[in-house]
């Protein structure tokens, strides 16, 4: 891979970490159908979970900040990105509620078709947020996306832009409340349906 730069980047990713259970058949059910798929598998996953490991494979120093569970893939998880090489200390595991998943279906043309649960990434809180300042000392980057509660994230936006802190927002899932982080945030990366709906 190659480097971001000759300076290795120092990032902070505040999101969300999911565990993907991924199935493809070559004919999606309709109501009360059952239909034979041809391969399952789980992989890590999260909108947050995926920026912090792109971003360390391309060379950067990661700090993730999230909430996963105490369940089966809570600790596979983190280990998961502790592999990458990635600061893991700001993960929070929940004993109250079950790490997030995304149950995701590929037909045979390869659209997919995803449920999220969420879990314990809509109980982050204050510990994450101050979880993530702590991490911004030093930071030039902080990577945003809407899979935590929206106030706790835009917290984190406004802190990352007062410290002179790059703040990208990838903003998935739509919010209803985005036009109030707009000004707390230097680039944006919506996909279409993202676009049409901000």
């Amino acid at each position: 891979m190659t480097a971001l730069t000759s300076k290795q980047r120092t990032l902070v990713v505040l999101g969300g970490i999911n565990m993907d259970l991924i199935a493809l058949t070559q004919h999606m059910p309709g109501p009360g159908e059952t239909v034979t798929g041809d391969l399952f598998y789980t992989t890590p996953g999260g909108k947050g979970g995926n920026q912090a490991v792109a971003a360390a494979r391309l060379g950067a120093h990661v700090h993730m900040v999230g909430r996963v569970g105490t369940d089966t893939f809570g600790p596979a998880l983190i280990e998961d990105m502790r592999r990458d090489g990635i600061d893991v200390s700001g993960i929070a595991s929940d004993p109250e509620v079950a790490s997030g998943i995304a149950m995701i279906m590929l037909d045979g043309e390869r659209q997919n078709y995803i449920t999220q649960v969420r879990g314990a990434n809509l109980n982050a809180d204050e510990a994450q947020v101050q979880a993530a300042k702590g991490a911004l000392q030093g930071a030039d980057t902080l990577m945003l996306q809407l899979e935590l509660p929206f106030d706790v994230t835009l917290e984190v936006a406004h802190a990352a832009r007062k410290r002179g802190v790059t703040v990208f927002w990838d903003p998935a899932p739509p919010h209803p409340d985005m036009e109030r982080a707009l000004d707390a945030v230097d680039v944006i990366t919506p996909n279409q349906n993202e676009a049409l709906f901000l």
